[in-house]
């Protein structure tokens, strides 16, 4: 049994790899997110950490991950997370919004600060602007 036969250039199995990764990364991700919402946190780590094994540039695993990993109080590995998600899709109020609150929890004050500002100036709506504003108060005064 030879993997890559001499007929095969290397182009085409890595063509087939990537047929294969399209749904092996959509049902982790969907195993991942049933778990999360069955309260299997543990389970849920495990599958959005293994999407985006597959696809590190996953926004919805990514960010999924942060709220797992928030939910079990690891915040310096929901920084983490967070950091990737906003680097994965810039424009996201939540993201930034949500890597805050990481970094608050973490203790990392100026990066919290500067995820606050990044979302605040990302606020679409006055709700949005008011979420922002309730967080940087205490992140300010801690300055």
């Amino acid at each position: 049994l030879t993997l890559f036969p001499s007929d095969v250039d290397a182009s085409g199995v890595k063509a087939n790899l990537a047929l294969l990764e399209g749904p092996l990364l959509k049902r982790r991700f969907e195993i991942a997110a049933a778990a999360f919402e069955a309260g299997d946190l543990e389970t849920a780590r495990r599958g959005f950490r293994g999407a985006m094994e597959i696809e590190p540039g996953f926004f919805e695993a990514a960010f999924n991950l942060g709220l797992v990993l928030a939910r079990l109080g690891s915040w310096d590995e929901a920084a983490k997370a967070f950091r990737a998600a906003c680097a994965s899709r810039e424009g996201d109020f939540e993201a930034w919004l949500r890597l805050g609150d990481a970094c608050r929890e973490a203790g990392e004050e100026a990066e919290a600060l500067r995820a606050f500002e990044r979302a605040k100036g990302l606020a679409a709506s006055e709700g949005q602007r008011r979420a922002v504003a309730l967080r940087l108060g205490p992140v300010e005064l801690k300055r």
